[in-house]
């Protein structure tokens, strides 16, 4: 029996050769976009009400595509408040003018609810802000036995609109505040 071996270790020998010459290391060549959306700056600040939007793209570092919470509520409005006290009877309707001052990208300030105070808002990217809280019923209102607890949100339809909610506890009994802002 002439078993030759020479013959399966020239196709190892083979093998190995191209094996060895065939591994080249790989090298990345840069893509080229040619998406045209990817020419669009966006917004990349999760706290913004606009992040995310006309992604995909490329990150504004500038920040000057950005808006935010505080950004939509800013400014002089017309607020027609109806008052209710706690068993939801209508009471009256009073006309006042509201300013409404950004402190932060979130933090805001509403004017004009009371002559002697400034109410402190936190808003959040849905448009969103709610009454800080200074106490277990709210934030103090217009003297130290008034304290205010509530909200008042943005429409995304009618950016010139603000609805507000809002619970009072006095001395005097619970009242609920509800109405529209107007900006002027």
């Amino acid at each position: 029996m002439g078993y030759n071996r020479k013959p399966g270790r020239m196709i190892v020998l083979l093998m190995s050769v191209i094996a060895i010459t065939s591994c080249k290391k790989y090298s990345d060549t840069p893509g080229v976009r040619t998406d045209p959306r990817f020419n669009q700056l966006y917004c990349n600040v999760p706290e913004a009400v606009n992040y995310n939007w006309n992604f995909p793209g490329t990150p504004d570092v500038s920040d000057a595509v950005c808006f935010y919470p505080s950004d939509v509520f800013k400014g002089n409005y017309l607020y027609t408040d109806s008052i209710y006290n706690a068993s939801s009877v209508f009471l009256r309707d009073e006309v006042k003018n509201l300013s409404i001052v950004a402190s932060n990208h979130t933090q805001l300030t509403v004017n004009g609810f009371c002559s002697s105070a400034s109410l402190p808002f936190t808003a959040n990217r849905n448009l969103h802000a709610d009454a800080d809280s200074t106490g277990v019923n709210g934030q103090l209102l217009c003297r130290n036995l008034d304290t205010l607890s509530g909200y008042m949100f943005a429409s995304r339809e009618d950016s010139t609109h603000i609805q507000f909610s809002f619970r009072v506890g006095s001395d005097t009994g619970v009242f609920f505040h509800r109405g529209t802002a107007v900006k002027q």
